[in-house]
Protein backbone atom coordinates (compact mmCIF):
# COMPACT_ATOMS: atom_id res chain seq x y z
CA UNK A 1 0.00 0.00 0.00
CA UNK A 2 1.60 3.55 -1.09
CA UNK A 3 2.09 5.96 1.92
CA UNK A 4 0.37 9.19 0.73
CA UNK A 5 2.35 10.86 3.20
CA UNK A 6 5.65 9.99 1.94
CA UNK A 7 4.88 10.28 -1.45
CA UNK A 8 3.78 13.45 -0.75
CA UNK A 9 6.85 14.55 0.76
CA UNK A 10 9.39 12.94 -1.80
CA UNK A 11 7.46 14.90 -4.34
CA UNK A 12 7.31 18.20 -3.03
CA UNK A 13 10.84 17.87 -2.03
CA UNK A 14 11.30 17.56 -5.53
CA UNK A 15 9.61 20.13 -6.27
CA UNK A 16 11.72 22.80 -4.27
CA UNK A 17 15.17 21.26 -5.59
CA UNK A 18 13.41 22.14 -9.43
CA UNK A 19 12.70 25.12 -8.02
CA UNK A 20 15.64 26.41 -6.57
CA UNK A 21 17.78 24.99 -10.01
CA UNK A 22 15.35 26.75 -11.94
CA UNK A 23 15.99 30.14 -9.94
CA UNK A 24 19.76 29.57 -10.22
CA UNK A 25 19.61 29.03 -13.93
CA UNK A 26 17.61 32.08 -14.39
CA UNK A 27 20.01 34.12 -12.08
CA UNK A 28 22.94 33.19 -14.07
CA UNK A 29 21.46 33.19 -17.45
CA UNK A 30 20.36 37.55 -16.05
CA UNK A 31 23.38 37.88 -14.90
CA UNK A 32 25.45 37.16 -17.71
CA UNK A 33 22.90 39.78 -20.20
CA UNK A 34 24.46 42.57 -17.54
CA UNK A 35 21.23 44.35 -18.80
CA UNK A 36 18.03 44.99 -17.45
CA UNK A 37 16.13 45.00 -21.24
CA UNK A 38 17.25 41.35 -21.78
CA UNK A 39 14.47 38.45 -22.74
CA UNK A 40 16.64 36.76 -19.71
CA UNK A 41 16.24 39.25 -16.83
CA UNK A 42 12.44 39.41 -17.24
CA UNK A 43 11.97 36.00 -16.96
CA UNK A 44 13.81 36.23 -13.65
CA UNK A 45 11.91 39.22 -12.31
CA UNK A 46 8.73 36.68 -13.02
CA UNK A 47 10.60 33.60 -11.68
CA UNK A 48 11.98 35.60 -8.65
CA UNK A 49 8.04 36.56 -7.53
CA UNK A 50 6.78 33.14 -8.47
CA UNK A 51 9.44 31.69 -6.23
CA UNK A 52 8.55 33.63 -3.11
CA UNK A 53 4.88 32.86 -3.18
CA UNK A 54 5.79 28.94 -3.99
CA UNK A 55 9.06 28.11 -1.26
CA UNK A 56 7.03 29.10 1.41
CA UNK A 57 4.64 26.87 0.16
CA UNK A 58 6.63 23.82 -0.48
CA UNK A 59 8.14 24.09 3.00
CA UNK A 60 4.99 24.67 5.05
CA UNK A 61 3.61 20.92 3.35
CA UNK A 62 7.05 19.87 4.12
CA UNK A 63 6.72 20.80 7.78
CA UNK A 64 9.78 22.84 7.82
CA UNK A 65 7.98 25.91 8.71
CA UNK A 66 4.37 27.38 9.66
CA UNK A 67 3.22 29.12 6.55
CA UNK A 68 -0.54 29.35 8.04
CA UNK A 69 -0.38 33.27 8.11
CA UNK A 70 1.33 33.12 5.09
CA UNK A 71 -1.81 31.58 2.96
CA UNK A 72 -3.62 35.49 1.80
CA UNK A 73 -0.13 36.54 1.27
CA UNK A 74 0.56 33.82 -1.02
CA UNK A 75 -2.33 34.54 -2.92
CA UNK A 76 -1.62 37.44 -3.71
CA UNK A 77 2.30 36.57 -4.64
CA UNK A 78 0.62 34.11 -6.78
CA UNK A 79 -1.95 36.82 -8.38
CA UNK A 80 0.99 39.50 -9.00
CA UNK A 81 3.01 36.97 -10.67
CA UNK A 82 0.48 36.41 -12.91
CA UNK A 83 0.22 40.22 -13.74
CA UNK A 84 3.74 40.45 -14.25
CA UNK A 85 3.88 37.53 -16.46
CA UNK A 86 0.52 38.98 -18.63
CA UNK A 87 2.46 42.65 -18.69
CA UNK A 88 5.81 40.16 -20.01
CA UNK A 89 3.75 38.51 -22.54
CA UNK A 90 2.49 41.99 -23.51
CA UNK A 91 5.20 43.66 -24.12
CA UNK A 92 6.83 40.81 -25.70
CA UNK A 93 4.64 40.63 -28.18
CA UNK A 94 4.35 44.28 -29.23
CA UNK A 95 7.50 44.55 -29.85
CA UNK A 96 7.69 41.39 -32.09
CA UNK A 97 4.72 43.58 -34.24
CA UNK A 98 6.62 46.50 -33.98
CA UNK A 99 10.61 46.07 -33.24
CA UNK A 100 12.01 48.74 -31.69
CA UNK A 101 9.08 50.68 -30.80
CA UNK A 102 7.89 48.89 -27.57
CA UNK A 103 10.98 50.37 -25.43
CA UNK A 104 12.20 53.16 -27.23
CA UNK A 105 15.12 54.48 -26.13
CA UNK A 106 14.89 58.42 -25.23
CA UNK A 107 14.32 60.93 -28.31
CA UNK A 108 17.36 62.00 -29.96
CA UNK A 109 20.65 60.26 -31.29
CA UNK A 110 20.14 57.49 -28.74
CA UNK A 111 16.48 56.74 -30.81
CA UNK A 112 18.33 57.04 -34.15
CA UNK A 113 20.97 54.19 -32.79
CA UNK A 114 18.64 52.38 -32.12
CA UNK A 115 16.87 52.62 -35.25
CA UNK A 116 19.64 52.05 -37.02
CA UNK A 117 20.37 49.27 -35.72
CA UNK A 118 16.91 47.87 -36.31
CA UNK A 119 16.90 48.40 -39.79
CA UNK A 120 20.58 47.16 -40.32
CA UNK A 121 19.31 43.48 -38.63
CA UNK A 122 16.33 43.68 -41.32
CA UNK A 123 18.59 44.65 -44.00
CA UNK A 124 20.80 41.53 -43.24
CA UNK A 125 18.51 39.12 -41.75
CA UNK A 126 15.22 39.86 -43.13
CA UNK A 127 12.51 41.40 -41.55
CA UNK A 128 10.81 38.37 -39.82
CA UNK A 129 14.34 37.24 -38.46
CA UNK A 130 15.14 40.33 -36.97
CA UNK A 131 11.98 40.70 -35.41
CA UNK A 132 12.68 37.06 -34.18
CA UNK A 133 15.87 38.71 -32.64
CA UNK A 134 14.44 42.07 -31.28
CA UNK A 135 12.20 39.57 -29.22
CA UNK A 136 15.04 38.57 -27.60
CA UNK A 137 17.35 40.99 -27.53
CA UNK A 138 15.35 44.64 -27.41
CA UNK A 139 17.33 46.75 -30.11
CA UNK A 140 17.86 49.69 -27.53
CA UNK A 141 20.60 47.12 -25.43
CA UNK A 142 22.71 48.09 -27.99
CA UNK A 143 22.70 51.92 -27.45
CA UNK A 144 22.90 51.49 -23.05
CA UNK A 145 24.85 48.14 -23.29
CA UNK A 146 27.02 47.72 -26.68
CA UNK A 147 29.27 45.31 -24.76
CA UNK A 148 26.22 43.12 -23.73
CA UNK A 149 24.69 43.08 -27.07
CA UNK A 150 27.56 42.02 -28.73
CA UNK A 151 27.98 39.09 -26.09
CA UNK A 152 24.56 38.20 -26.41
CA UNK A 153 24.25 38.23 -30.51
CA UNK A 154 27.69 36.03 -29.72
CA UNK A 155 25.70 33.40 -27.44
CA UNK A 156 22.67 33.16 -30.70
CA UNK A 157 24.71 33.48 -33.72
CA UNK A 158 28.29 32.00 -32.43
CA UNK A 159 30.69 32.82 -35.49
CA UNK A 160 28.09 34.44 -37.23
CA UNK A 161 27.69 36.89 -34.69
CA UNK A 162 31.29 38.52 -35.90
CA UNK A 163 30.90 39.76 -39.38
CA UNK A 164 27.09 40.62 -38.27
CA UNK A 165 28.73 43.21 -35.12
CA UNK A 166 31.63 44.43 -37.97
CA UNK A 167 28.74 45.33 -40.42
CA UNK A 168 26.49 47.04 -37.86
CA UNK A 169 29.87 48.99 -36.55
CA UNK A 170 30.63 50.11 -40.32
CA UNK A 171 26.83 50.76 -41.35
CA UNK A 172 26.60 53.18 -38.00
CA UNK A 173 29.63 54.64 -38.53
CA UNK A 174 28.88 55.65 -42.31
CA UNK A 175 25.02 56.66 -41.21
CA UNK A 176 26.16 58.95 -38.52
CA UNK A 177 29.61 59.99 -40.10
CA UNK A 178 31.94 58.73 -37.59
CA UNK A 179 35.66 57.92 -38.86
CA UNK A 180 35.76 53.93 -39.13
CA UNK A 181 38.83 52.54 -37.89
CA UNK A 182 39.85 48.83 -38.12
CA UNK A 183 38.94 46.83 -35.81
CA UNK A 184 36.24 49.18 -34.17
CA UNK A 185 34.18 47.20 -31.62
CA UNK A 186 30.58 48.21 -31.22
CA UNK A 187 30.96 49.76 -27.82
CA UNK A 188 33.54 52.24 -29.41
CA UNK A 189 31.40 53.66 -32.72
CA UNK A 190 28.34 53.91 -29.98
CA UNK A 191 30.50 55.94 -27.68
CA UNK A 192 31.86 58.01 -30.61
CA UNK A 193 28.34 58.34 -32.56
CA UNK A 194 26.73 59.29 -29.12
CA UNK A 195 29.92 62.09 -27.99
CA UNK A 196 29.10 63.56 -31.67
CA UNK A 197 25.70 63.81 -30.42
CA UNK A 198 24.64 66.82 -31.85
CA UNK A 199 25.26 65.01 -35.50
CA UNK A 200 22.42 66.08 -38.01
CA UNK A 201 23.09 62.99 -39.97
CA UNK A 202 19.30 61.08 -40.29
CA UNK A 203 19.94 57.51 -40.83
CA UNK A 204 18.71 56.04 -43.89
CA UNK A 205 18.92 59.57 -45.54
CA UNK A 206 20.82 59.97 -48.46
Amino acid sequence: MVDLESLTSTSETFTLLLIFLIMAILTVAAARTKTLRSFQFEMFVFALVLFSAEVPRVLDTLGLIDASSYEDFGLEVHSASMVVLVAFVALRVYSFQRPGQAFLAPSGVDQKIASAVKSILEAQMGVSAARAVAFYFDPNIAVFDPKGYTKMLGKTFMGGAGPLVRLMVSELCSQFAVPHEDGMDLESCIKQVRKKGATSTDPGAG
